[in-house]
Order: structure tokens, then C-alpha cells, then sequence
């Protein structure tokens, strides 16, 4: 019997295109801006409630 090519190599995050895929997937798309003190936060946080 011939060992078949669908034994995988490498885990999928170990892959360059396999983890772009994954990242894309469970990162959120946070946007960043600089606030009044030059600190980065979230675009949705960025209004001080203070």
C-alpha cells in the first residue's frame, strides 16, 4: 500500500495561507485612533466619557 498526499505535513496555523485564513476569521476588524494624550484606542472607545 502507498502512503496517500492527504497526510498533512505541517498543522493548518503552521501554514502561511492556512493561517492568513484563520486570522481573518477570529480577528475582529478594530480600527485604531491616536486620542488627545497620543495614546492608541479603539475607534469606538475613542470618545473620553470622562
Amino acid at each position: 500500500m502507498t502512503q496517500s498526499s492527504s497526510k498533512k505535513k505541517h498543522a493548518s496555523f503552521q501554514s502561511n495561507y492556512r493561517r492568513s485564513l484563520n486570522f481573518r476569521h477570529s480577528a475582529k476588524k478594530e480600527t485604531f485612533v491616536l486620542n488627545e494624550k497620543g495614546e492608541l484606542v479603539l475607534r469606538n472607545d475613542a470618545s473620553e466619557d470622562e
